[in-house]
């Protein structure tokens, strides 16, 4: 995974690699900062820690949500 513009953006607000660092902390087996930002979001491949995550988050005054993909089987 990789976002060219994500170096740039994070040069000049430190908090991307900080919610990085957070979500690989965390468990995150891939992390990446979406689009041109301010969002930064996280692959989990097993249990996602959403309450620790969402209390840490918080405590940075940053916004934490939780989405679970499914796969649906086709015919």
């Amino acid at each position: 995974m990789r976002n060219d513009l994500e170096a740039v953006i994070a040069a000049r607000h430190p908090e991307i690699g900080e919610m990085r660092e957070l979500l690989t902390e965390n468990g995150a087996a891939g992390v990446l900062m979406s689009g041109s930002g301010p969002s930064v979001f996280g692959l989990w491949d097993g249990a996602l820690p959403e309450d620790e995550l969402t209390l840490a988050a918080m405590e940075h005054g940053w916004r934490f949500y939780a989405a679970r993909l499914r796969t649906v089987a086709t015919a």
